[in-house]
């Protein structure tokens, strides 16, 4: 299932959160919120999962869709 946030209205733990399970994602306006604070909510999330190296949970993409930060959970 794919969302699109297209307005700033959630904090950027919340975007991990409304991701909702594996094989989803989660599409961004790009310019809403900063890539770099999205990775490093990323970093977090992964380390609160305990993900082994190359196995993360989450990822960010910017080449699924134009103009957009996409947000995907792996399982």
């Amino acid at each position: 299932m794919e969302k699109i946030i297209r307005e700033r209205k959630h904090t950027i733990r919340q975007l991990f959160a409304l991701v909702g399970g594996a094989g989803n994602y989660l599409h961004i306006k790009k310019g809403i919120y900063n890539k770099n604070s999205l990775a490093q909510e990323r970093t977090r999330q992964n380390e609160i999962a305990h993900c082994a190296p190359g196995f993360n949970k989450f990822f960010i993409k910017s080449n699924i869709k134009e103009g957009y930060i996409s947000i995907g959970q792996r399982y």
